[in-house]
């Protein structure tokens, strides 16, 4: 127990720190990273990818404030085939998750974040069995 004790007294990382996920805590969390997307090996699938998505704002100066980015409706449409747009909600902390088929997505969201109004548009790519990483600003505004 007291070596335990003793690597915890001498780290260097911050208590209060986001316990989430590392995918979570590791990006998206600068507006330098705005409307940027990352590709990392995934599954393999052969034909849909993952995009593992997390929204921002630039209203406050917490770019992930869940105040702002928690439970965002949104719309992913495919601009390859078009078809039916798919409807989702981040979580609480801004997250989203979609398998999509390969090709090229848009998603869309917009309506009033606290007393901002939020509209954005952010087109990204998916490729076969990989986890596109995408980091959207939200677009919000005062009203």
């Amino acid at each position: 127990m007291l070596p335990l004790f003793l690597f915890l007294a001498c780290s260097s990382d911050d208590l209060n720190a986001d316990s989430g996920p590392l995918e979570v805590s590791t990006y998206c969390d600068t507006p330098a990273q705005a409307d940027s997307v990352q590709v990392e090996d995934g599954d393999g699938d052969a034909s849909s990818g993952v995009v593992l998505g997390r929204l921002q704002t630039n209203v406050v100066s917490n770019v992930n404030d869940p105040q702002y980015v928690g439970f965002v409706d949104y719309l992913i449409e495919n601009r390859d085939v078009g078809g039916a747009a798919q409807r989702g909600r981040s979580d609480v902390d801004g997250n989203f998750t979609e398998r999509l088929g390969s090709g090229n997505w848009r998603i869309k969201l917009g309506g009033y974040q606290s007393s901002y109004y939020c509209a954005k548009e952010f087109d990204f790519s998916i490729q076969a069995g990989k986890v596109i990483r995408a980091c959207v600003d939200m677009g919000c505004a005062a009203p």
